[in-house]
């Protein structure tokens, strides 16, 4: 019969072929109808599950097995179908307010008669055929229309993407935007160290959420002074995923702070957060402890060993996903050199006043920025010892008077060797000499900026002097010279 090919017509749309169905067994596809049509319903060759219906538009008691739940099964309901005049007419009646056929999407009925059964079942597989090439067609159209839509909302997505990459580069270029230090556990007083030997792994849980954090740091106390290597991981402990990973010789250490940098700070889902460090080399790498933690789930474990200790510690944390400005200090992990970072504020905050009669120097917190006030005469100047690090090829910072009333004021920066540092006053105008910055003079309120090309990259880090000066008989009242978002490219 023609009727037992409509599921392999049906499978070669969009799902694999289900094998025939016949009463008492399962089903794939279901029609309905009303609860008159029964007797003539089971004479036909039909391999499909009727739903009955009674006057009332309720499910029938004569619907011979039980039905699933009825929003699962609409997408396999073929339509209805009436076998009589006076079944039709009645499931007619039902359309506008029966609740089944309002969740199957039925709006119409299909009458189908017959002189006799065989003409009756011929006409009624040939409507079944009808009706599932038009759910095929229907679905194929619908599934044209969702790849359309799904392909706009990708470059929809992809747009808004760039959009917000283009925002993240804006608000990190304005210098505003930082990394918040979040937790501080200093090293403890008389020091309690920690000694790493050859081989040996420590595991370091934080307290707090991994959501938005960006860096993490630990304390060296003491260089080895022999070749060996730092590799440190950090990672969630509730889907052990790992999301940074840092490999430093001892060359790239220094004694204190050893700040771990993401260049994107973790989404906001709320993980616990764990840094795993493993020392490899012929003396022990020396580490300093915090207090111990109350709970000693956040104590340290080294070789799985867990102790009543814990490492020295801080965490920073940014907007949850998005890029962080990058600051000097940091180590980024080995995924991702570094193409520009900004010298941290802390750093603008301990710069060194030169000139000891200027009381007018200082980091101003509302401008975020280095106060060098200029003096009547002479040349005002701010020093940031070993600011521009190794690899740094060009510098660039923000200048700008900031007060209406202002004078003009000149503005230059030089980057020196630290073995060749100003020591008295006298000393800073023959360094001011020898060096023959480029002076750049600008009014109250205007905004400029310094650049200075290092040629190629620098080998050893270098101090950096900020300096200002006023033209001839220019008044130093109001003179509020600010430098701000000191940028290094490498």
């Amino acid at each position: 019969m023609l009727l037992r090919n409509i599921n392999s017509i049906w499978a070669r749309g969009t799902r694999p072929s289900p094998p025939r169905l016949t009463h008492g067994k399962q089903h794939q596809f279901y029609i309905v109808a009303h609860e008159s049509d029964l007797t003539v319903f089971e004479q036909l060759d039909c391999s499909f599950r009727p739903i009955l219906l009674d006057d009332q538009g309720r499910l029938s008691n004569l619907t011979p097995e039980t039905i699933p739940d009825v929003d699962a099964i609409s997408p396999q309901v073929l339509g209805a179908f009436a076998f009589t005049s006076s079944s039709y007419d009645r499931l007619h009646a039902l359309l506008p307010c029966a609740e089944l056929l309002l969740k199957f999407h039925i709006q119409d009925i299909d009458f189908v008669d017959g002189p006799d059964l065989q003409t009756l079942n011929s006409l009624f597989q040939s409507r079944i055929i009808d009706r599932l090439l038009d759910s095929r067609a229907q679905k194929t159209k619908r599934n044209i229309a969702l790849n359309r839509a799904l392909s706009v909302l990708r470059r929809e997505m992809a747009e808004i993407q760039i959009a917000f990459s283009k925002l993240e580069q804006f608000v990190n270029a304005g210098g505003r935007a930082t990394r918040k230090l979040t937790a501080v556990l200093p090293p403890q007083t008389p020091p309690a160290l920690l000694f790493l030997r050859d081989g040996d792994v420590l595991l370091q849980r934080f307290p707090g959420s991994s959501a938005g954090l960006t860096d993490v740091a630990i304390y060296i106390a003491v260089m080895p002074p022999s070749d060996g290597i730092l590799q440190c991981w950090l990672e969630t402990v509730e889907d052990e995923v790992q999301h940074g990973c840092w490999t430093m010789t001892t060359d790239q250490l220094s004694t204190g702070w050893l700040r771990l940098a993401l260049p994107i700070a973790l989404e906001p889902d709320m993980r616990t957060p764990r840094l795993r460090c493993s020392w490899s080399g012929t003396q022990d790498l020396v580490l300093d402890l915090g207090a111990p933690h109350p709970d000693p789930r956040f104590n340290l474990r080294v070789n799985d060993v867990p102790s009543r200790q814990t490492l020295a510690l801080k965490t920073w944390i940014f907007v949850p996903g998005c890029a962080a400005p990058l600051t000097m200090d940091g180590h980024l992990d080995d995924g991702h050199p570094p193409k520009m970072r900004h010298i941290p504020l802390e750093m603008l905050r301990e710069a060194e006043n030169l000139n000891a009669e200027n009381p007018h120097f200082h980091f101003h917190d509302d401008f975020a920025g280095l106060l060098v006030h200029p003096m009547g005469q002479g040349v005002s100047t701010g020093r940031l010892r070993q600011a521009i690090p190794k690899g740094a090829r060009r510098i660039s910072i923000d200048i700008r008077t900031m007060h209406h009333a202002g004078p003009q004021v000149e503005y230059a920066a030089i980057v020196a060797h630290p073995t060749r540092r100003a020591l008295s006053q006298m000393d800073l105008a023959t360094f001011v000499t020898a060096h023959d910055p480029s002076w750049q003079r600008i009014s109250a309120m205007e905004e400029s900026q310094i650049h200075l090309d290092l040629g190629n990259a620098a080998k050893e880090p270098l101090d950096l002097y900020l300096m200002t000066r006023l033209p001839p008989d220019a008044s130093f009242e109001f003179g509020w010279a600010v430098f701000s978002n000191a940028r290094i490219e490498f």
